[in-house]
């Protein structure tokens, strides 16, 4: 089984990106909304983890498991 990521970003306009594998999943106006979107795409999507990502490119990984 492989293991699939859900990734937030944010975007080069101030909005923030909910990501898997190159598909744009979608946009949010707030961190909080995305990470939000995220654990939802990660439960469709059978991910296993939520990697965030912020404005000054440091990451922090979320166990989809912690969220549930």
């Amino acid at each position: 089984m492989s293991q699939t990521t859900i990734h937030v970003e944010p975007d080069n306009r101030g909005a923030w990106l909910v990501r898997h594998d190159a598909e744009r999943v979608s946009e949010h106006m707030t961190a909080t909304e995305a990470e939000r979107a995220a654990f939802q795409a990660a439960r469709r999507f059978s991910a296993t983890s939520v990697l965030m990502h912020d404005r000054y490119r440091r990451t922090r990984e979320i166990a989809v498991s912690a969220r549930s």
